[in-house]
């Protein structure tokens, strides 16, 4: 629930990162444009999109610190119940911040995480989820975020001009539009499984297959 809880917030703060980010890049093309515009105007935008840049940012990272703290205790969790795992837990943690590593084996791990918390009687073997559709989204969203963000990081060049920052502010929105999409998703992703492994927990621990 507390995982669920920063996704929500960080979805809410993201949303008052892009009604900031309208009027701002709204602004800064005014002035790319060459129209007149009070220079305090511009100064007031952008000091309220960088207070929801910095919003956003600590919600981040206080959101992702949940969620892998989340994601290896659900990972863990399948030994109790007697489910086979490929790796051992620490992967759930140590495999965000491997680079290329990073790209594929938390999905994989968020895969297993799906399929074996399925609350079935079936022999391991068989015990397969051919819904994957909940940690598809999750995954390839937050690819698609990241590959935004990194894109965005790269926009401005030392020089920039207000039509410059006006692109980047435009990226910069759909970036946000994406991490809501990805938000949302990992949100689905967090909800069902821990009701899986919940009922997993209340049918009590099973015998070894």
């Amino acid at each position: 629930m507390f995982v669920q809880l920063l996704l929500g917030l960080f979805i809410v703060g993201t949303l008052v990162g892009i009604l900031t980010a309208i009027p701002y890049r709204s602004g800064l093309l005014d002035v790319a444009a060459g129209l007149p515009v009070p220079s305090d105007e511009i100064i007031a935008l952008e000091d309220r999109y960088n207070a929801a840049f910095l919003l956003v940012t600590v919600s981040f990272v206080a959101t992702a610190i949940a969620f892998v703290t989340w994601f290896w205790r659900a990972y863990s969790n399948l030994a109790y119940f007697e489910r086979p795992r490929k790796r051992k837990p620490g992967w759930a943690l140590g495999s965000w911040f491997i680079p290329i590593a990073g790209l594929f084996i938390p999905y994989g791990i968020g895969a297993e995480i799906w399929a074996q918390s399925k609350p079935d009687t079936g022999r391991s073997e068989q015990r397969r989820d051919i819904n994957m559709e909940p940690v598809i989204s999750w995954w390839a969203l937050f690819l698609i975020m990241s590959f935004v963000n990194v894109i965005e990081s790269f926009m401005l060049p030392e020089d920039y001009t207000a039509g410059d920052l006006a692109a980047y502010v435009g990226v910069d929105m759909v970036a946000a539009v994406v991490a809501i999409a990805a938000a949302i998703a990992a949100i689905r992703f967090v909800h069902v499984a821990t009701d899986r492994q919940e009922e997993l927990l209340a049918m009590g621990r099973p015998e070894a297959s």
